[in-house]
């Protein structure tokens, strides 16, 4: 019997295994429509991620009506992961870049005038996933809907009908994470060291004694909000929807994202305009204006455009970690972080 039960549980693991091989192809690529992990499927992402930007999968590449506005793609800015940079680097490309900070004011300003952002080649949005689900995206998928269809409405109760009006019109929903306990920290020292004369007068305090054992409940719970933004952050990261192609990445590939991205633009003749980037008033970044020799450009010209390379030498967001509090994280918060980190390293392993 012992036998058996051996036998069996093993061959259990062996159909196991053989369905989760079977997920995807030769190429990497998924056979089901589950999130595109960067440091699974860099290839895929990369070719999934530039092909919206410049539209290689619409049905009627000369059809001028077409031109830039059947992929967008939709940020959702978690925050301490990378956000601020990756923002201002798409800007270079698809200017202009919106506020996507935050929370209750960034819905004031969507629901105010939401063609806005939905417009945008990439929106980026600070804000609950609940709202980035039930707000945000069902609102940007029927702006951007096909051009024959009248109906103007925005109401989310009827999303799920009208979702197949959108077949076709396929749309990236793009998240970034971070390891938690990085993101823990550096999320303190912005909020001890960075605008800290606005913070709420309890904050100040805590953050001048700095100290997790004289302030241990007030640490805990800020723990506990991390780990339910992480457990709600699960939840888009395994949305799925006939229209949207998610993409994951972990701030630590964004080095080689942006280089692979950069590639991959070079080869679609993605072209950004000189006065485009002279405009960008942020010396955060290393612009690197490299000629090409692509021949005609958009505007008729003959050659010489100008692309930008995607390199940074400096943080977008930084922190000053030593103004008022360079805080040392225990043990114990290490240990209530773990359902994160157990969420973390899930989306992580090969």
């Amino acid at each position: 019997m012992r036998l058996f039960q051996t036998s069996s549980c093993g061959q259990q693991q062996k159909r196991q295994h053989e369905r989760q091989k079977d997920r995807y192809t030769e190429d990497g690529t998924s056979n089901e429509d589950g999130p595109i992990h960067f440091q699974r499927q860099s290839d895929h992402f990369v070719q999934q991620f530039a092909d919206c930007f410049v539209d290689d999968n619409r049905e009627n590449k000369d059809d001028e009506r077409n031109s830039g506005n059947d992929c967008h793609i939709y940020y959702f800015h978690f925050g301490k992961s990378g956000g601020t940079g990756l923002e201002e680097r798409m800007a270079l490309f698809a200017p202009p870049r919106r506020n996507s900070c935050c929370n209750k004011g960034l819905l004031e300003r969507f629901r105010s005038a939401p063609e806005n952002y939905c417009k945008l080649k990439f929106s980026s949005y600070q804000l609950s996933t609940e709202n980035f689900l039930h707000t945000i995206v069902p609102t940007c998928m029927d702006i951007n809907k096909d051009s024959n269809n009248t109906d103007n409405s925005h109401d989310n109760e009827n999303w799920g009908r009208r979702r197949t009006r959108h077949q076709g019109k396929k749309s990236i929903v793009l998240i970034s994470y971070r390891e938690p306990i990085q993101r823990t920290l550096s999320y303190i020292h912005q909020m001890c060291n960075k605008h800290y004369d606005v913070r709420p007068e309890k904050t100040q305090q805590v953050c001048q004694r700095c100290s997790y054992d004289d302030d241990t409940r007030y640490w805990d719970d800020l723990v506990d909000r991390m780990n339910n933004a992480y457990s709600a952050l699960r939840g888009l990261v395994n949305y799925h929807h006939p229209d949207i192609t998610v993409l994951t990445i972990d701030l630590l590939d964004f080095t080689p994202f942006y280089q692979r991205l950069h590639e991959a633009l070079l080869q679609r003749k993605l072209y950004a305009k000189y006065h485009n980037l002279n405009k960008n008033k942020n010396n955060n970044l290393t612009d690197h204006i490299l000629n090409n020799d692509h021949g005609s450009g958009d505007d008729g010209d003959d050659g010489g455009e100008l692309v930008f390379a995607f390199n940074a030498t400096t943080k977008s967001n930084p922190e000053n970690n030593n103004k008022y509090c360079n805080f040392g994280m225990k043990s114990d918060m290490f240990r209530r972080l773990r359902p994160s980190i157990a969420l973390y390293r899930n989306w992580t392993s090969s």
